[in-house]
């Protein structure tokens, strides 16, 4: 698999759809995706790791409130991400669960690219097609 994430065209947002040969990697993906919208990744430095814990109904709201929480923190923190990794992803009675690291750099503002308000849950989409988990997201901006 070559292409990680792809951005589609629209009139007032960012929406992307991010691919993976496993739900893990199309997770990882996604958020690599809006990385790439807050700032330029390859310069975001290192040295900032944070872990993240989240549980949701299905996959589509796991992967809204994992990004969303990925996107608080970067502001709270004044933390550019450049890499997550999902460490454990598993269905549970309720839905599904996640547990990942983000590894990132403080926050440099020249190589801001765009402030993202919001990971919102309008077309949100999880599925695997053509062998490929596919995670669709719209971002608010």
């Amino acid at each position: 698999m070559k292409e990680k994430f792809t951005f589609l065209d629209h009139k007032a947002d960012i929406v992307f759809e991010a691919f993976g040969e496993t739900l893990e990697e199309a997770f990882e993906n996604s958020a690599l995706a809006v990385f790439s919208v807050i700032a330029d990744v390859n310069q975001v430095g290192g040295g900032k790791k944070m872990d993240f814990s989240e549980k949701a109904p299905d996959l589509e709201e796991l992967i809204v409130n994992l990004l969303q929480r990925l996107v608080v923190e970067s502001d709270a923190e004044s933390i550019f991400w450049k890499k997550l990794t999902v460490k454990k992803l598993w269905k549970t009675k309720s839905g599904y669960s996640i547990t990942a690291q983000a590894l990132g750099g403080q926050a440099d503002h020249s190589i801001g690219i765009e402030h993202v308000k919001a990971v919102t849950h309008h077309e949100a989409k999880v599925e695997k097609k053509n062998g490929l988990w596919t995670a669709r997201i719209l971002l608010d901006i």
